[in-house]
This record gives C-alpha cells, structure tokens and sequence, in this order.
C-alpha cells in the first residue's frame, strides 16, 4: 500500500524518516521481534512532484502515516528520558542523535524539523508556526580587498555569519 501525502520533502525529513526505521530495526529496538514487521514492511519515497510516499509493503498498519508520527515523536521523548537536553518543542534547535544521520553533512536535523514533520504527519497545518530548522546561508566576508563568499547551514543569519569566520579561520590555520 502506497499513502501519497502533500508533504514536500526535504532532506531533513528523508533522515527523520530514514532514522526511525533505522531505530525500529538497529537502535532502540534492535533484535525486538514486536518491530521486526514494521521495520521490513514500512518504507517512503519521494515522489515526481517532489511529495512524501508513505510505504507498507506487506499491509502491517492500519495508518502507516500515524506511526511513523508517532515514533518520531516517542523516539525523541526516549533520547530525553537518556538524558539529552533536548525538549519537545517547535522551538528547539537540539540535534536529536537518534534521528540525525547528518555525519559530518553540516545539514542536521533538529528536535523542530521532528516536531514539524510530526505535524504534517498528523495532518496538521503549518500555517503561521514556527520551526526551527537549519537553513543554507550564503555568507559573503569581506578580506582585505577580496570577498570569499560561502554556503553555510545554519539556524540564522548570524550564526551562518559565524560559522562561515570559524570555517575561514580553520582553512587559515592550516595554510600558516
């Protein structure tokens, strides 16, 4: 069964996505045979239009949109309870480890980016709410009469500012 949605995708949601099966088959519940169905049945593609396709191949939820809703949300609240100081708030731009697979990327996925494709999962609007989420900035520093322009993920404008000195100020290291 395939559930077509009209969530546009984002690489953020991909590792969202990616990251509860992954718990489901690997993390938390590695070697769980309660979830061993779920984790060999639930899949998601990206559709032409650039849409979230939600997957059951074998027809083991009653709403495979609900759950994986659901294990976003509970996977979080269990990195919470082993002691991450994360909150489950729109607003929280903490990295929840067991749903990041950014890896060196620079493009992590933050407790906002959860709550929000929880969100759009539950079928919920969007509208007027605020999530906090990295975003590419295209940082231009001035250097004496040279400007080295950057593209920075990063959660505002200031701190793409930032990151973009700290990269330069690394790069400057290694040539002196």
């Amino acid at each position: 069964m395939k559930i077509q949605t009209c969530i546009k995708m984002t690489s953020q949601f991909s590792d969202i996505l990616s990251s509860v099966i992954g718990q489901m088959s690997d993390g938390i519940w590695e070697n769980t045979r309660t979830m061993e169905k779920y984790w060999q049945s639930l899949d998601y593609q990206t559709d032409a239009s650039g849409c979230l396709v939600i997957i059951d191949k074998y027809g083991v939820c009653s709403d495979p949109v609900a759950f994986f809703a659901n294990k976003i949300k509970q996977i979080v609240k269990i990195e919470i309870e082993d002691g991450a100081g994360l909150t489950w708030d729109r607003c929280c731009s903490g990295i929840p480890k067991y749903l990041d697979r950014a890896w060196g990327s620079g493009t992590h996925v933050t407790v906002g980016d959860c709550y929000h494709l929880y969100d759009l999962l539950k079928g919920r609007s969007d509208a007027g709410k605020r999530y906090v989420s990295y975003l590419p900035f295209l940082v231009e520093v001035p250097v004496g009469t040279n400007t080295i322009s950057l593209n920075v993920m990063a959660l505002s404008a200031g701190d793409a500012k930032k990151r973009a000195l700290e990269i330069i100020a690394d790069k400057m290291k290694v040539v002196c």
